[in-house]
């Protein structure tokens, strides 16, 4: 076993290994765009995510007394409210995992390790829930998921291997993959200082059975069509390192001060990867606006654009054109803008 003063040289040598790279992702057209307000009405606390059924728009949130926004693209307005917070059943609490899979709904109640799908349909222009089955219970290494074919899901948490393929009861099934290993010895670091490092999003290609994932560096691939899940592609975003400040299990491990921020959200078209990218140095002031990457679903840089606003989190149209946003304010607001 590593002594603490081990560990902490170890991670010297990881610091000193990342700053001999200055790798980041080059894209050939970068496209300015100007973002234009929505409803101001809507008071979101901090938005997480956004997803859409038919047409509406839903908005994940950490605060208030329901968890989820419902917005009418048509109306141009909220008209609906989900996800009551509560101790009660089909109440929620922060942070809540919202998972939009065609007229199926799954809500992930993160912290409290338990999941339950809905069947959604449209009454009198609100969405109506129907449970499906009772509330799944999973281990508590479970932290992000994402609906993939055959009813199974992806979760991804501090574990071994970096994804855990579940079945429509929150059991693990299998696993695979690996943990980005871009720093001479960072694959010999507990796994749990590793998840801390690469935390992921994710977003699934249903036309294609293609899943992406995003830490704050590194983009991943990853193949669903036959019956086990294979890692694609790996691509470094940014470089990235540890701080020396790390214990034996990792509960105290962080990214390395003087690197960017990296990806923050992840949205996705059959056509493309949205990757929201925030190029700000940890620990630093921030001063440059948030970003949005695009991939092909090849990993091949397409473009990047920068908006005249910060819009930490995404959903765009099937057209590859329209986008829905938050913009970052003391009091987020929703918003648009067009692609060209």
């Amino acid at each position: 076993m590593r002594t603490r003063g081990s560990m902490l040289c170890f991670s010297a040598l990881l610091l000193c290994a990342a700053c001999q790279h200055t790798a980041k992702v080059k894209f050939p057209v970068t496209e300015q765009v100007t973002v234009h307000l929505l409803d101001s009405s809507m008071m979101m606390g901090s938005p997480m995510d956004m997803a859409r059924y038919q047409d509406f728009l839903l908005i994940s949130d950490y605060q208030g007394d329901s968890l989820i926004w419902v917005y009418d693209m048509n109306k141009r307005r909220c008209v609906q409210r989900l996800a009551p917070v509560g101790e009660g059943p089909h109440h929620f609490t922060s942070p809540l995992q919202m998972i939009v899979d065609d007229s199926r709904l799954i809500l992930h109640n993160r912290w409290r390790f338990t999941y339950q799908p809905y069947e959604m349909s449209v009454r009198a222009d609100t969405i109506h829930l129907q449970p499906i089955g009772s509330l799944v219970r999973m281990w508590p290494t479970v932290d992000r998921l994402c609906a993939i074919k055959d009813n199974r899901l992806v979760a991804v948490g501090p574990t071994e291997e970096r994804y855990q393929i579940l079945n429509d009861q929150g059991q693990v099934i299998d696993s695979i993959g690996e943990y980005p290993s871009f720093i001479r010895g960072e694959s010999g670091l507990p796994a749990t200082a590793r998840y801390i490092a690469h935390q992921t999003s994710m977003t699934y290609n249903r036309r294609d059975n293609l899943l992406a994932s995003i830490s704050p560096h590194v983009l991943e691939i990853i193949d669903c069509n036959g019956d086990r899940p294979v890692v694609k592609k790996t691509i470094l975003l940014s470089m990235y390192g540890y701080s020396p400040d790390i214990s034996e299990t990792g509960t105290s491990v962080n990214s390395e001060v003087g690197t960017e921020s990296g990806a923050v959200r992840i949205s996705s078209t059959d056509e493309y990867i949205y990757l929201v990218y925030d190029p700000n140095l940890i620990g630093g002031e921030p001063s440059l606006k948030l970003e949005i990457w695009v991939f092909d679903w090849e990993g091949n840089p397409v473009k990047k654009i920068q908006t005249d606003r910060d819009t930490p989190c995404i959903y765009v149209a099937d057209d590859n054109r329209t986008v829905y946003c938050t913009v970052k304010a003391l009091d987020p607001v929703l918003a648009t803008f067009s692609l060209f």
